[in-house]
Formats: structure tokens, C-alpha cells, sequence
């Protein structure tokens, strides 16, 4: 994503891109209702496997995904989406029926970045999506800087034979 690419996102003309993971068409019909287009894509995805598949496939903004699922539930999508697709910053907003103190800290301990319980009300679920998003895309512009300030240290290292690898070495260390 070039540096133009990245400040139309973080200006807010790009809708915020939501992967909601949900065996439940009525919660899916919930969430449309209140995180609707423009400001919103919403891609769904019915259990915990196809919301890792989508994963491996796009980008998203922010994850909302449901703790209580057949197969895979919320807690293990979590702990997967964390290990084995490395995605370390990824918001994952977890919402939950339950009230328990053990199962909301089972969800933030698998990785979840907030949980959301129901029933909530609609600014809610939007206040903490945009929250997330406005997370999400901060993090990318430094990774997009960071990326720029190493491509132009390498160009000022290539030029110079003296400094070798120097840049690469620092990094390393």
C-alpha cells in the first residue's frame, strides 16, 4: 500500500472493512442493521474455519467474531488467528452472551482485544469497532513509515561501500 493509498484510509474515505464471524443469521442480520454501508463492508463468515480462510485471503480492519460457536468456537479462532496466521495486531472484538467473570477472561486470555456483551446497544458495537479501527489503521500507517525510513536508510547504505550492509546488521542486533 503506497503512502497516498494509506492516508485516504486513515481520512475515512475508505469504509472500515469487517470480517463478523457468527453461526447465527440473526445476530448477522443485527450487525448489518447497525454497521451499515458506506461507512462499513461487512464480509461474514458462518464458523471459525471460514473466518480463518478469509484471513489467509484479505485485509480486515477489525475481526468481530462470536465466543459461543459449533466446531470452533471464539477462544480457539483467537488463539489460531494469533499463532498460526501470526497476526499479532489484528483487532478481534469477541462478543459474548455470557456474564461469567471465567469466560470473559477466557476470551481476552485467547486473545481477544475486547469483549462485547449481549445484549449491547448499537453506538456501543459502532463506538468500539471504530475504536478498533482507528488502532488498526494507526499501526499501519507506522508500519508504512517505518517501511519508507528503511528503504531510504538502504538507498544512503547502498551508496556508500564503506557502510556495507550497516543498516541490516543494526536491525539485526
Amino acid at each position: 500500500m503506497d503512502q497516498n493509498e494509506l492516508i485516504r484510509r486513515l481520512s475515512g474515505e475508505y469504509p472500515y472493512r469487517v470480517l463478523m464471524i457468527d453461526d447465527d443469521p440473526l445476530q448477522r442480520l443485527l450487525i448489518e442493521e447497525i454497521l451499515e454501508p458506506p461507512q462499513y463492508h461487512l464480509t461474514y463468515a458462518p464458523g471459525g474455519l471460514d473466518g480463518l480462510d478469509w484471513l489467509r485471503r484479505a485485509e480486515f480492519d477489525v475481526v468481530l467474531t462470536d465466543r459461543r460457536m459449533p466446531g470452533m468456537d471464539g477462544d480457539e479462532f483467537c488463539r489460531r488467528v494469533r499463532g498460526e496466521l501470526g497476526l499479532a495486531v489484528q483487532p478481534i472484538l469477541m462478543i459474548t452472551g455470557s456474564t461469567a467473570a471465567e469466560d470473559l477472561m477466557g476470551g481476552l486470555s485467547s486473545g481477544a482485544d475486547d469483549l462485547l456483551r449481549k445484549p449491547y446497544h448499537p453506538m456501543e458495537l459502532r463506538a468500539r469497532v471504530q475504536a478498533a479501527v482507528q488502532r488498526k489503521r494507526i499501526t499501519d500507517q507506522l508500519d508504512s513509515t517505518e517501511s519508507t525510513l528503511f528503504a531510504l536508510a538502504r538507498m544512503v547504505e547502498a551508496k556508500d561501500e564503506n557502510t556495507g550492509d550497516h543498516c541490516s546488521r543494526l536491525a539485526h542486533k
